[in-house]
């Protein structure tokens, strides 16, 4: 390094290298430079070779909850005095699947609709989220062997616009709830 004590280097998806690339790696990691911090990460841990992991600490990270996304964002809002209720940040919070970073973004996605102000109605807007009474009654469909009506639901949520993919993922969610 030009002025600090230490250069990290960050190998992202690691995983993908080529058995060669790793045998190279492996020469690096067995007689590292003192001055040398190597960040190796992957998605997929299997995929890495026995002889590479056991040179290196391992440090899995899990998502975050929704209350702790909940909570990061409320700081965010005061900071930026940004009016928001907590049913919007549990519901912003949700939709990022315990990444902080996908939260902050949607966060600032549904700020610039806001005008200083964020509901759970805006939120449910800007991303396009389905009713839970909505999902209900296409569960109800499903249960009661009614397809016709389950299509015709589904065929209605896309002409208002809303987002299949984004249906689903709460139809999910709200059958694990």
């Amino acid at each position: 390094p030009a002025k600090l004590k230490y250069k990290v280097f960050i190998i992202d998806e690691v995983h993908m290298l080529t058995n060669e690339a790793f045998n190279a790696l492996l020469k690096t990691l067995e007689e590292p430079p003192e001055h040398a911090i190597f960040l190796l990460a992957t998605t997929e841990v299997h995929k890495v070779p026995a002889t590479i992991l056991s040179r290196c600490q391992r440090f899995d990270l899990k998502k975050l909850t929704v209350p702790e996304l909940a909570g990061y964002l409320k700081g965010i809002a005061k900071s930026e005095g940004i009016e928001v209720s907590p049913e919007a940040l549990e519901l912003i919070a949700g939709q990022a699947d315990g990444c902080a970073r996908d939260a902050v973004s949607l966060f600032t996605q549904i700020n610039a609709f806001s005008r200083g102000k964020i509901d759970p109605k805006l939120v449910k807007e800007v991303l396009g989220v389905v009713d839970q009474t909505v999902i209900a009654e296409f569960i109800d469909s499903l249960v009661t062997r009614s397809p016709v009506r389950g299509i015709r639901q589904l065929q209605n949520l896309m002409d208002n616009g809303y987002d299949l993919e984004q249906f689903t993922k709460n139809l999910i969610e709200y059958l694990r709830k």
